[in-house]
Protein backbone atom coordinates (compact mmCIF):
# COMPACT_ATOMS: atom_id res chain seq x y z
CA UNK A 1 0.00 0.00 0.00
CA UNK A 2 1.50 3.33 -0.99
CA UNK A 3 1.49 6.28 1.54
CA UNK A 4 0.58 9.49 0.32
CA UNK A 5 0.95 12.84 1.45
CA UNK A 6 0.42 16.35 0.76
CA UNK A 7 4.30 18.58 1.05
CA UNK A 8 4.06 22.51 2.17
CA UNK A 9 3.84 23.69 -1.15
CA UNK A 10 0.48 21.22 -2.07
CA UNK A 11 2.39 18.31 -4.05
CA UNK A 12 1.18 15.05 -3.49
CA UNK A 13 4.27 12.48 -2.49
CA UNK A 14 4.84 9.00 -2.09
CA UNK A 15 6.72 8.34 1.10
CA UNK A 16 7.83 5.45 -0.26
CA UNK A 17 7.03 2.89 -3.45
CA UNK A 18 7.91 -0.66 -4.23
CA UNK A 19 10.32 -1.19 -6.76
CA UNK A 20 11.22 -4.48 -8.50
CA UNK A 21 15.02 -5.69 -9.77
CA UNK A 22 15.28 -7.92 -12.78
CA UNK A 23 15.40 -11.18 -10.65
CA UNK A 24 11.91 -9.98 -9.43
CA UNK A 25 12.82 -8.60 -6.29
CA UNK A 26 10.73 -5.84 -4.27
CA UNK A 27 12.70 -3.58 -3.62
CA UNK A 28 12.15 -0.68 -1.11
CA UNK A 29 12.86 3.56 -2.02
CA UNK A 30 12.45 6.08 0.87
CA UNK A 31 11.63 9.34 -0.36
CA UNK A 32 12.59 12.55 1.94
CA UNK A 33 11.28 16.01 2.12
CA UNK A 34 12.75 18.17 3.33
CA UNK A 35 11.36 21.69 4.25
CA UNK A 36 13.84 24.79 3.86
CA UNK A 37 13.56 26.18 7.47
CA UNK A 38 15.00 22.35 8.13
CA UNK A 39 17.94 23.30 5.60
CA UNK A 40 18.80 26.61 6.59
CA UNK A 41 19.20 25.29 10.42
CA UNK A 42 21.53 22.13 9.24
CA UNK A 43 23.54 25.11 7.23
CA UNK A 44 23.60 27.15 9.87
CA UNK A 45 24.80 24.52 12.13
CA UNK A 46 27.58 23.44 9.94
CA UNK A 47 28.19 27.13 9.60
CA UNK A 48 28.66 27.44 12.97
CA UNK A 49 30.91 24.04 13.07
CA UNK A 50 32.94 25.77 10.65
CA UNK A 51 33.40 29.06 12.39
CA UNK A 52 34.01 27.11 15.53
CA UNK A 53 36.61 25.26 13.63
CA UNK A 54 38.21 28.33 12.61
CA UNK A 55 38.25 30.33 15.75
CA UNK A 56 40.08 27.13 17.37
CA UNK A 57 43.09 26.76 14.55
CA UNK A 58 43.48 30.06 13.95
CA UNK A 59 44.88 30.81 17.20
CA UNK A 60 46.63 27.99 17.09
CA UNK A 61 48.11 28.59 13.56
CA UNK A 62 49.06 32.05 14.81
CA UNK A 63 51.06 30.88 17.81
CA UNK A 64 52.75 27.77 15.84
CA UNK A 65 53.94 30.47 12.93
CA UNK A 66 54.96 32.95 15.58
CA UNK A 67 57.37 29.80 17.61
CA UNK A 68 58.44 29.07 13.85
CA UNK A 69 59.33 32.30 12.66
CA UNK A 70 61.48 32.71 15.76
CA UNK A 71 63.37 29.44 15.43
CA UNK A 72 64.09 30.68 12.12
CA UNK A 73 64.64 34.18 13.12
CA UNK A 74 66.77 34.02 16.50
CA UNK A 75 69.90 32.79 14.73
CA UNK A 76 69.66 35.23 11.93
CA UNK A 77 69.60 37.61 15.03
CA UNK A 78 72.47 36.06 16.86
CA UNK A 79 74.63 36.12 13.95
CA UNK A 80 73.97 40.37 13.62
CA UNK A 81 74.50 40.71 16.98
CA UNK A 82 78.45 38.83 16.62
CA UNK A 83 78.69 41.05 13.40
CA UNK A 84 77.91 43.95 15.60
CA UNK A 85 79.93 42.91 18.53
CA UNK A 86 82.97 42.26 16.14
CA UNK A 87 82.71 45.84 14.26
CA UNK A 88 82.93 47.08 17.85
CA UNK A 89 86.02 45.99 18.50
CA UNK A 90 85.43 42.12 20.66
CA UNK A 91 87.15 39.92 18.61
CA UNK A 92 86.59 37.42 21.36
CA UNK A 93 82.89 37.18 20.96
CA UNK A 94 81.76 33.76 19.73
CA UNK A 95 78.37 32.98 18.51
CA UNK A 96 76.61 30.29 19.62
CA UNK A 97 74.01 28.69 17.32
CA UNK A 98 73.56 24.93 17.96
CA UNK A 99 70.78 24.62 15.30
CA UNK A 100 72.95 21.05 13.83
CA UNK A 101 72.38 22.59 10.36
CA UNK A 102 73.87 25.06 8.13
CA UNK A 103 73.17 28.02 10.04
CA UNK A 104 75.29 26.42 12.64
CA UNK A 105 78.00 25.96 10.10
CA UNK A 106 77.98 29.39 9.25
CA UNK A 107 78.42 30.48 12.76
CA UNK A 108 81.37 28.60 13.28
CA UNK A 109 82.81 29.45 10.24
CA UNK A 110 82.43 33.01 11.36
CA UNK A 111 83.83 32.08 14.78
CA UNK A 112 86.83 31.01 12.60
CA UNK A 113 86.89 34.29 10.58
CA UNK A 114 86.91 36.68 13.53
CA UNK A 115 89.47 33.90 15.25
CA UNK A 116 92.12 34.71 12.21
CA UNK A 117 91.08 38.58 12.30
CA UNK A 118 91.76 38.39 16.43
CA UNK A 119 95.30 36.87 15.39
CA UNK A 120 96.22 39.33 12.20
CA UNK A 121 95.15 42.30 14.95
CA UNK A 122 97.02 41.20 17.46
CA UNK A 123 100.36 40.07 15.22
CA UNK A 124 100.20 43.41 14.24
CA UNK A 125 99.80 45.36 17.56
CA UNK A 126 103.13 42.81 18.88
CA UNK A 127 104.92 44.32 15.66
CA UNK A 128 103.92 47.80 16.27
CA UNK A 129 105.18 47.32 20.32
CA UNK A 130 108.18 45.74 18.63
CA UNK A 131 109.35 48.60 16.22
CA UNK A 132 107.80 51.03 19.04
CA UNK A 133 110.41 49.77 21.50
CA UNK A 134 113.15 49.27 18.59
CA UNK A 135 113.05 53.31 17.80
CA UNK A 136 112.74 54.34 21.27
CA UNK A 137 115.75 52.06 22.32
CA UNK A 138 118.19 53.40 18.94
CA UNK A 139 116.82 57.11 20.16
CA UNK A 140 118.41 56.30 23.96
CA UNK A 141 121.30 55.08 22.33
CA UNK A 142 121.56 58.53 19.76
CA UNK A 143 120.95 60.54 22.66
CA UNK A 144 123.73 58.33 25.32
CA UNK A 145 126.37 58.37 22.10
CA UNK A 146 125.93 62.35 21.95
CA UNK A 147 126.50 62.23 25.64
CA UNK A 148 129.37 60.63 24.59
CA UNK A 149 130.76 63.23 21.69
CA UNK A 150 130.15 66.07 24.12
CA UNK A 151 132.14 64.64 26.95
CA UNK A 152 134.97 63.84 25.23
CA UNK A 153 135.13 66.12 22.76
CA UNK A 154 137.27 68.92 24.34
CA UNK A 155 139.92 65.78 25.91
CA UNK A 156 143.57 66.39 24.15
CA UNK A 157 145.64 64.02 26.23
CA UNK A 158 144.96 60.36 24.47
CA UNK A 159 145.24 58.32 27.56
CA UNK A 160 142.61 60.56 29.64
CA UNK A 161 140.22 60.43 26.49
CA UNK A 162 140.19 56.00 26.05
CA UNK A 163 139.73 56.29 30.14
CA UNK A 164 136.57 58.90 29.70
CA UNK A 165 135.31 57.13 26.61
CA UNK A 166 134.58 53.73 28.45
CA UNK A 167 133.27 55.00 31.79
CA UNK A 168 131.00 57.44 29.71
CA UNK A 169 129.74 54.25 27.08
CA UNK A 170 128.91 52.81 30.31
CA UNK A 171 127.35 55.01 32.53
CA UNK A 172 125.50 56.13 29.47
CA UNK A 173 124.17 52.87 28.00
CA UNK A 174 123.72 51.17 32.20
CA UNK A 175 126.18 48.32 31.32
CA UNK A 176 127.84 46.35 33.73
CA UNK A 177 131.25 46.62 31.90
CA UNK A 178 133.16 48.66 29.32
CA UNK A 179 136.61 47.47 28.27
CA UNK A 180 138.83 49.53 25.13
CA UNK A 181 141.64 47.14 23.42
CA UNK A 182 144.11 48.81 21.30
CA UNK A 183 146.77 46.82 18.77
CA UNK A 184 150.29 46.51 19.73
CA UNK A 185 152.75 47.39 17.23
CA UNK A 186 153.18 43.46 16.09
CA UNK A 187 149.45 43.92 15.70
CA UNK A 188 149.27 40.64 17.49
CA UNK A 189 148.01 41.20 20.65
CA UNK A 190 144.97 43.02 21.63
CA UNK A 191 145.81 45.17 24.12
CA UNK A 192 143.36 46.23 27.23
CA UNK A 193 143.89 49.89 27.31
CA UNK A 194 141.10 51.06 29.56
CA UNK A 195 138.33 49.88 31.65
CA UNK A 196 135.31 50.51 34.27
CA UNK A 197 135.74 49.89 38.03
CA UNK A 198 137.83 47.92 39.89
CA UNK A 199 137.80 44.74 37.36
CA UNK A 200 138.58 47.26 34.40
CA UNK A 201 141.97 48.73 36.93
CA UNK A 202 143.20 45.32 38.26
CA UNK A 203 143.31 43.85 34.45
CA UNK A 204 144.66 46.59 33.55
CA UNK A 205 147.37 46.11 36.79
CA UNK A 206 148.03 42.59 35.42
CA UNK A 207 148.58 43.30 31.68
CA UNK A 208 145.18 41.96 30.39
CA UNK A 209 145.22 41.28 26.65
CA UNK A 210 144.20 38.72 24.06
CA UNK A 211 145.86 37.00 20.88
CA UNK A 212 144.30 38.18 17.59
CA UNK A 213 142.17 35.42 16.47
CA UNK A 214 141.26 34.16 20.32
CA UNK A 215 138.68 34.42 22.09
CA UNK A 216 135.74 37.11 21.48
CA UNK A 217 137.81 40.24 21.10
CA UNK A 218 140.49 38.31 19.35
CA UNK A 219 137.80 37.13 17.21
CA UNK A 220 136.18 40.70 16.10
CA UNK A 221 139.68 42.28 15.81
CA UNK A 222 140.63 39.33 13.50
CA UNK A 223 137.38 39.73 11.75
CA UNK A 224 136.68 43.43 11.66
CA UNK A 225 133.11 43.03 13.10
CA UNK A 226 131.29 42.98 16.15
CA UNK A 227 130.15 39.12 17.99
CA UNK A 228 126.93 39.32 19.97
CA UNK A 229 126.26 36.37 22.80
CA UNK A 230 122.89 36.36 24.07
CA UNK A 231 124.54 34.22 26.48
CA UNK A 232 127.38 34.56 27.43
CA UNK A 233 128.96 30.71 28.33
CA UNK A 234 127.10 29.57 25.24
CA UNK A 235 129.90 31.20 22.96
CA UNK A 236 132.60 28.62 22.05
CA UNK A 237 135.06 31.76 21.25
CA UNK A 238 134.59 33.78 24.72
CA UNK A 239 137.39 33.46 27.29
CA UNK A 240 135.89 34.49 30.31
CA UNK A 241 138.14 36.79 33.06
CA UNK A 242 138.10 36.38 36.64
CA UNK A 243 137.64 39.77 37.11
CA UNK A 244 134.50 39.34 35.34
CA UNK A 245 132.15 36.80 37.64
CA UNK A 246 129.11 38.55 36.44
CA UNK A 247 128.91 38.49 32.61
CA UNK A 248 126.17 36.86 31.03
Amino acid sequence: EEDFYTDIWGTWLSGYMPVYTPDGMQRLIVGLDLTAASVLGRERQYLLYLLGAFALVIPIAAIAGALLGRNLAAPIIELTEGARRVDAGDLAYRVNIQTGDERQELSEEFYGMTQRLRETVEGLELRIQERTKEVETRSLYLEAAAEVSQATASMLDSEQLIREIVEQIRKSFNMYYVGLFLLDETKTWAVLRAGTGDAGQKMIARGHRRKVGEGMVGWCVANNQARVASVAKEDLQRASASELPDTR
